[in-house]
């Protein structure tokens, strides 16, 4: 993991801990797997049956 990416991951970490209660449900859990427990965007949309673009334009979306 490069400087950069370690510091982008511990942005989000916080902003998740500040901001989570206005974030929906659905936005909460795709950051919170992808963020905090580290899973690819593809387990992601397997787990929630969606698209793995859908994953990633709402992880992108949330966390601009």
């Amino acid at each position: 993991m490069s400087k950069h990416d370690l510091f982008k991951t511990l942005r989000m970490n916080y902003l998740f801990d500040f901001y989570q209660s206005l974030l929906t449900k659905k936005q909460r859990n795709y950051l919170e797997l992808f963020y905090l427990e580290d899973y690819s965007l593809s387990e992601i949309a397997d787990t929630f049956d969606v698209s793995r673009q859908a994953v990633y334009d709402n992880i992108r979306r949330t966390g601009d």
